[in-house]
C-alpha cells in the first residue's frame, strides 16, 4: 500500500546525510521512513537511583544540579531552555546516553521518542556548552589546593612536591580525518587524536589538551599545547612543586620523570622511579574513570574535527562536575556494568 506522508502526521522524513556524524549505520543515501513512537521520558527519572546512575552515569541529585547548571549556561537559548516538546531534562538524559554508550543515535533516538536529526542538533547543543563550560571546571589549582595535594600524595606515597601527574591517551576515531589523515595514525595503526591531559591525586582533571593527530609523541604534543607555554610565562607552580610525568616526557624543574633503567639504578633511584610511578598512576586511573563512564570515547563517529574535541571536552567537564558534586571516584566505578565479552 502507498503511503500518504501528507496525511501520516506522526511519520518523519529524515535524510540519511542531515548527520555530521554517522555511526555503525555508515552512509545512508536514500531517505527513509521514520516512526516518531511515543517515548514517556519522564520514566526513566523515576528510577530508583542505583539505577538511574546505572543508565546515566550519576545520581538523580547530581542530575538535577546539573539541568540547573545547563539551564543557567544557555541564556538565551530559548529553543532548549523553555521547550514544551523536548523539555531540558529529556535533552540532557538523551544526551548522557549517547556519550555513556557505543549506542547508534538511530537506536538512540527510537528509545527517546525523537527522530535521529533532532537527537543531533541537541547532541551537538548541549556537548558545545559543556565544553564551554570547562573554562570553569577544569581548572588549574590555586597556592591552597597545591598545598593539600602535596600533602595527600606524600601521605599516600612518600613522594614529596608532586602536585599532579600529566599524560597523553588515545581517543580513537572511527572515520579517518578529511585533512591529512595519515598523520593522525597512531602506533596501534588506529585513527585517533590526541588527549594530554593533567590530574590530581582526587582524579580531577586540571589542565587539558586535545586534538593533537595520534601519531605525534607524547613530548611533542606537550611541546605544542598551552601548557607548556604557561609553565614557562606564569607561575603555575611554586619552587618545589611538580608534575609527574612517565619516560616519554623531557626532565625539567617542573616535569619530573623516572631514571631510564638499564640495569645500573642504584636503590634510591629504584625507590624513587617506583614511589614515582605509583603517585604518576593517578592520571592513568583518571582516564581510566573517564571512558568507563563516558564509553563514547573508545571509539568517536563524528567526522568533524571540532565535534570530536567538543565530545572529549564535554566529556571532561562532566567527569570533574560529577567529583565535585561528591561522587566518590573508585567506589562510583562499581556502579558501571562491564560490557559483554561474547
Amino acid at each position: 500500500m502507498d503511503l500518504d506522508l501528507e496525511d501520516a502526521g506522526e511519520l518523519l522524513i529524515l535524510a540519511g546525510g542531515m548527520l555530521d556524524s554517522d555511526d555503525d549505520d555508515h552512509e545512508i543515501n536514500d531517505p527513509v521512513i521514520w516512526f516518531k513512537v511515543t517515548v514517556n521520558v519522564e520514566e526513566y527519572l523515576m528510577m530508583q537511583d542505583a539505577a538511574f546512575r546505572l543508565h546515566f552515569r550519576m545520581s538523580t541529585g547530581i542530575f538535577e544540579s546539573l539541568v540547573l547548571v545547563l539551564a543557567e549556561a544557555l541564556g538565551e537559548n530559548e529553543i532548549l531552555r523553555h521547550n514544551e516538546e523536548f523539555p531540558l531534562r529529556h535533552i540532557l538524559l538523551s544526551v548522557l546516553w549517547i556519550l555513556a554508550t557505543p549506542d547508534t543515535f538511530r537506536s538512540v533516538a527510537l528509545r527517546f521518542g525523537v527522530t535521529p536529526g533532532v537527537l543531533h542538533h541537541h547532541y551537538k547543543e548541549i556537548i558545545t556548552v559543556l565544553s564551554d563550560l570547562s573554562a570553569e571546571i577544569v581548572q588549574w589549582p590555586s597556592a591552597e589546593e597545591r598545598e593539600i595535594l602535596k600533602e595527600a600524595g606524600e601521605i599516600r606515597t612518600g613522594f614529596p612536591g608532586a602536585v599532579m601527574a600529566i599524560d597523553g591517551s588515545f581517543i580513537p576515531l572511527f572515520y579517518a580525518p578529511h585533512v591529512e589523515p595519515q598523520r593522525f595514525l597512531n602506533r596501534k595503526f588506529d585513527y585517533a587524536v590526541t588527549l594530554q591531559a593533567c590530574a590530581d591525586i582526587n582524579l580531577v582533571f586540571r589542565d587539558i589538551y586535545c586534538g593533537e593527530p595520534g601519531s605525534l609523541h607524547d613530548s611533542r604534543v606537550f611541546r605544542r599545547s598551552p601548557l607548556s607555554r604557561r609553565l614557562l610565562e606564569q607561575n603555575l607552580l611554586a619552587d618545589g612543586e611538580h608534575i609527574l610525568g612517565d619516560s616519554a616526557y623531557i626532565l625539567t624543574d617542573k616535569v619530573l620523570t623516572p631514571f631510564r633503567n638499564i640495569g645500573n639504578l642504584t636503590v634510591q633511584q629504584i625507590n624513587y622511579n617506583f614511589r614515582l610511578s605509583s603517585l604518576r598512576s593517578m592520571v592513568e586511573r583518571a582516564f581510566g574513570l573517564l571512558k568507563m563512564k563516558w564509553r563514547r570515547l573508545f571509539y568517536l563517529s563524528a567526522k568533524r574535527m571540532d565535534l570530536v574535541v567538543r565530545t572529549v571536552v564535554a566529556s571532561i567537564t562532566l567527569h570533574n562536575f560529577l567529583i565535585y558534586g561528591g561522587e566518590i571516584p573508585e567506589v562510583d566505578l562499581q556502579h558501571i556494568e562491564p560490557e559483554a565479552n561474547f
